[in-house]
């Protein structure tokens, strides 16, 4: 898959996380820790790291992924 399919892919599949997945996402990738996320919505670590984890799940089912779970 070229370059510019995935990256369409995978903006395809962060329109299927809600606003606040995605941005926690995004946050995640960029290096943010779960500490500072947390802190910055308010809420403690575990609750970001369940955050992370489901939205990965949502993401690791859509297409902008290979068979074995890769972009």
């Amino acid at each position: 898959m070229e370059h510019t399919d995935r990256r369409l892919d995978l903006e395809s599949a962060l329109r299927e996380l809600n606003d606040r997945d995605r941005s926690i996402v995004i946050l995640w990738a960029q290096g943010y820790t779960q500490q500072e996320i947390a802190k910055e919505y308010g809420v403690n670590q575990s609750t970001v790291g369940r955050w992370i984890s489901d939205s990965l799940h949502i993401l690791g089912d859509s297409k902008a992924f290979n068979d074995e779970g890769t972009m």
